[in-house]
């Protein structure tokens, strides 16, 4: 090309790396961001527990009997559940709808050690109107994953249908072991004492919404308990008012 001719057009010049890479990643967002919040209406088989925090509002079980059908799409959720968590770009639809909880929940964890002594810890995060970004936000994560399931069970629910509760104590405590594992070791090893913990167990902190002023109502009900040396879990049977073995038995 000479000082004289006219410069190319926009359609002869070769395309860059980085103006394709950017046009494949406009590209993936626009199918990804739609088909992240399609894909929950569906079910397919639940996300794996990576004891860490997981936002999950996916409907679980399958919605065809062809098995090349459920497996290829359960590999397509799964990975727009890998990319949301990558990309910071989680769905979370519950968020619009009503009946928000009546109560706030978090832990309480009691350490008994092989001295016949017990601590009880209280979570590090309580219920505030509102709180600056804090350090230990990965724990206060996993504190809202641990006890997300049973975050409906009012002390009114409780005692008018015990067995929703029994119920519903067992299904979260079955799909989130590791989670939970993970945080009452979690709070064993920050917790050093004179001998070895031996049971950690887990309960549920529930402070009701205070009404025209009034202080809220403080109520705690047990939740699991792990065996430290082994990973044995146990949920509490509010029926039997007992702690039983699960039926998944050992942490994953």
């Amino acid at each position: 090309m000479t000082d004289g001719d006219p410069p190319p057009a926009s359609s002869d010049r070769p395309v860059s790396f980085r103006a394709a890479a950017l046009g494949l990643f406009v590209l993936w967002q626009l199918v990804y961001l739609p088909a992240s919040n399609l894909l929950q209406f569906l079910p397919r088989a639940r996300v794996p527990d990576r004891g860490e925090y997981v936002v999950e509002t996916q409907r679980v079980g399958q919605f065809t009997p062809v098995r090349p059908a459920q497996v290829g799409y359960d590999s397509l959720g799964h990975l727009a559940d890998r990319w949301s968590e990558l990309s910071g770009q989680t769905q979370i639809w519950n968020m619009f709808c009503q009946g928000l909880p009546a109560q706030s929940v978090t832990p309480l964890v009691t350490l008994e050690r092989t001295d016949g002594t017990s601590e009880d810890v209280d979570t590090r995060f309580p219920p505030a109107l509102y709180r600056l970004p804090f350090p230990g936000v990965r724990v206060h994560h996993v504190e809202a994953n641990t006890l997300a399931g049973v975050w409906h069970f009012t002390p009114e629910k409780i005692t008018s249908d015990p067995d929703a509760y029994r119920e519903g104590l067992r299904v979260w405590a079955e799909a989130r072991p590791g989670t939970i594992a993970g945080y009452l070791r979690h709070v064993a090893a920050t917790r050093p004492g004179p001998s070895p913990v031996v049971w950690a167990t887990l309960s549920v902190r529930a402070r009701s919404k205070p009404q025209g002023g009034s202080a809220p109502v403080v109520t705690d009900f047990p939740f699991v308990r792990l065996a430290i040396a082994d990973g044995l879990t146990d949920v509490w049977d509010p029926i039997a008012r007992d702690f039983v073995r699960l039926t998944c038995g050992v942490e994953p």
